[in-house]
């Protein structure tokens, strides 16, 4: 038997408890549930970041929804049992370990599902970011693309547990200390991200990074009629293998995952403007069969092309 626990049930009575973008904040949920017991803690420190902390179980193997409405970057640190959780975005489910991190984003029109196995105790946290925030403290683009899990280090591990027994410390420094420990956090993860990406770059000189800033902007200024790898390497003044590892690496997308998500976003931008239709929209980021391109379009954002336009009460074809 597995109980599903869908995004209305839960997640969007709580969902503004835990984004970034809302006024400064900080409390307690406390869920006694059929499903089974959830204690979340949550600190939103009014500046684009917010942290929260989840201990759950579950009395039978769970399935838990989320919906998301907002372009955000997270954090999610896991101490306890593996979770396992799958997008409409990702053909691959994420496995995330106990005792590792993953950093990712999520965007409106996402839902995920987390799978939770029944009688184990769950204990993970959070740190959500404005996304033009956490691209801010980013040195090099590939971080932030999806990565794998990250083994949380001894430093981290440490404020993990510190941040979970807050309500030992006495409540007139309480405030003053969550937060500090959360920037903390914050820092100590960050600072780790961008120095392994830049012992990651160490086979790219910086004629090689130049090149690959140059690939970029001949694929965005092309986008209609894209260039070859082989053609694109040579434009660039770069070999095809550097071409082909050092993109991936620099920028976190293959060169033509990265032309994909390029147009889609733009085609999205284009959809939201009242008078581009959906045919014009997908001409104009160089789609020329409509069917195919509302068929990614709804794979990358989790809904059709006619949502947009439905939204504004308006049915183009």
């Amino acid at each position: 038997m597995c109980t599903y626990i869908s995004s209305n049930q839960l997640w969007d009575s709580i969902e503004k408890e835990f984004s970034p973008y809302e006024s400064r904040k900080n409390g307690n949920i406390l869920l006694e549930e059929k499903f089974g017991s959830m204690s979340l803690n949550f600190f939103n420190t009014g500046s684009g970041i917010n942290y929260s902390s989840c201990v759950a179980t579950f009395n039978e193997d769970t399935i838990l929804e989320g919906k998301y409405n907002s372009s955000i970057s997270y954090l999610i640190f896991n101490t306890s049992a593996n979770i396992r959780i799958e997008s409409n975005k990702f053909s691959n489910s994420l496995d995330l370990n106990t005792n590792t991190y993953y950093k990712g984003q999520r965007f409106d029109g996402l839902k995920e599902k987390a799978l939770y196995q029944k009688n184990k105790k769950y204990i993970f946290h959070y740190l959500v970011f404005k996304d033009d925030l956490f691209k801010s403290f980013i040195k090099d683009e590939s971080i932030l693309s999806p990565n794998p899990n990250s083994q949380i280090l001894l430093q981290q591990n440490i404020l993990l547990k510190e941040l979970i027994d807050i309500n030992l410390i006495e409540k007139n420094t309480r405030e003053l200390y969550y937060e500090s420990k959360i920037l903390e956090l914050t820092y100590n993860t960050i600072n780790n991200l961008n120095e392994s990406s830049f012992k990651s770059l160490h086979f790219l000189n910086e004629k090689d990074i130049q090149a690959l800033h140059k690939a970029r902007e001949i694929l965005i200024n092309n986008i209609h009629n894209p260039p070859s790898l082989k053609e694109l390497a040579y434009k660039s003044a770069i070999n095809e293998f550097k071409l082909k590892k050092g993109f991936k690496q620099l920028f976190g997308n293959t060169v033509y995952g990265f032309l994909q998500e390029y147009r889609l976003n733009k085609a999205k931008k284009l959809l939201e403007i009242d008078d581009i239709n959906i045919s014009e929209a997908a001409y104009l980021v160089g789609y020329k069969n409509i069917s195919h391109f509302s068929t990614i379009f709804k794979k990358y954002f989790g809904y059709s092309p006619i949502n947009i336009k439905k939204k504004q009460k308006k049915y183009y074809l």
